[in-house]
């Protein structure tokens, strides 16, 4: 998990610098981008973003999985201490 939350960082670095490029990126004079790398970066950018939204996704059904199985673990814990106490009470 802590692999994705860093990948996740790191994209969301790029994506940032890429808007901050995108930003700075010099204009002919009738407005249109003065050459395809901007287009190619915007590309880039909404790749990345929706890695990004898929990651996110990716971590939201990892940790309720992770909360799932604490859960079960848990009840498990409880039915044993349960029944360690119901053997104890017969020995007594």
């Amino acid at each position: 998990m802590d692999q994705i939350e860093e990948f996740e960082q790191r994209i969301t670095v790029a994506l940032d610098k890429i808007a901050a490029h995108l930003d700075a990126a010099p204009r002919s004079a009738d407005g249109e981008d003065a050459s395809g790398e901007v287009e190619t970066l915007r590309a880039e950018n909404e790749r990345l973003a929706a890695q990004v939204k898929s990651l996110q996704s990716e971590l939201s059904r990892v940790h309720a999985d992770r909360d799932a199985e604490t859960a079960q673990v848990q009840e498990l814990y409880q039915k044993l201490a349960d029944a360690l106490n119901v053997s104890e009470a017969e020995d007594a």
